[in-house]
């Protein structure tokens, strides 16, 4: 995958009683940690803080492993790097 992809979700859920309803999600950006539409130092800075984690570990952060490949990689931060200055919408 292109680690500088944008998506954005759209979802049609429909209720028990037949009726629907469309949800937009924000777009989100590779690399932006935090979900804020920019990806930035404050971005990078939770990465590296979670750098080498896993889950279990006391500095796990799951939001930091971009890849969810379960681990806080040198792919993570290099998503980070990638898309450093970009932002969504």
């Amino acid at each position: 995958s292109n680690v500088a992809d944008i998506s954005v979700v759209y979802t049609t859920i429909t209720m028990w009683d037949n009726a629907s309803i469309t949800a937009n999600f924000a777009p989100i950006l590779a690399g932006d940690e935090n979900v804020d539409g920019v990806v930035n130092l404050v971005d990078l800075v939770r990465v590296a803080a979670a750098f080498g984690s896993a889950p279990g570990l006391l500095y796990w952060n799951p939001m930091a492993d971009l890849d969810r490949n379960g681990v806080v990689d040198i792919f993570d931060l290099v998503t980070v790097g990638v898309n450093y200055g970009r932002s969504a919408g």
